[in-house]
């Protein structure tokens, strides 16, 4: 049955959205028109997506296993207040969103099934060090990609000689699987990981959007 919800469009709800849909390359070649739209004062199309975007299977982003992945890939290295100084440059109505639980001991904790002290101490300062290896290692990234964007591939490269980081155009999070470039670069690099990777597909890669759009965006926050 069709039910009628009133929503609350505030800079809040855009931001968050708009994160979500640079995540997904899916979505990418929908921004330039939904920004159009809100800038014309008609929010219906962001609205309408973020409440397609809840129903679809694949979830855009959940808090629980966001947090799940912290705790065990950074939260052995970290603290709440070690968290808050670092988005203390960020503005507020972003950084809550990189902040976890006040209760950042006893969360992790719950989540790695061992106390979160006992873990940090078994970890040891070296594992946040950078890595260093000979080994040949492939890395990809999204351009658009706001969680892990090229920018930390190439700080992950640095330490990596014998590494080919490739940058896909007008992606987001994780580029294997969709499309056949990356699909085809990764088979190529598994099979003869020692052997220089042809990138050339990249190079012919079609941009999801290449439209020039020239608007006067409004004052979003307060300096």
């Amino acid at each position: 049955r069709n039910i009628t919800v009133s929503v609350q469009v505030n800079n809040d709800f855009l931001i968050a959205h708009l994160f979500r849909m640079l995540y997904r390359t899916d979505e990418l070649n929908h921004i330039p028109g939904y920004l159009e739209a809100a800038i014309n004062g008609n929010y219906d199309v962001f609205i309408n997506d973020y409440f397609a975007a809840l129903n679809r299977n694949d979830t855009i982003f959940n808090r629980n296993a966001y947090w799940m992945i912290m705790c065990n890939d950074d939260g052995i290295f970290s603290s709440f207040s070690r968290y808050v100084a670092n988005t203390s440059s960020i503005r507020p109505e972003v950084a809550y969103r990189y902040l976890p639980p006040t209760n950042f001991s006893s969360y992790c904790s719950d989540y790695l099934g061992t106390p979160l002290a006992t873990a940090q101490a078994f970890a040891g300062i070296t594992e946040t060090l950078a890595i260093n290896s000979p080994i040949p290692t492939l890395l990809t990234s999204g351009e658009f990609d706001p969680i892990t964007p090229p920018a930390y591939g190439d700080l992950v490269a640095a330490g990596l000689p014998n590494s080919t980081h490739v940058t896909f155009p007008a992606f987001g999070h994780s580029a294997i699987g969709r499309h056949s470039c990356p699909d085809a670069i990764f088979t190529q690099f598994v099979a003869t990981p020692t052997q220089p990777v042809d990138t050339y597909c990249v190079t012919t890669m079609p941009a999801f959007f290449d439209e020039t759009y020239t608007v006067m965006m409004p004052v979003m926050f307060a300096p």
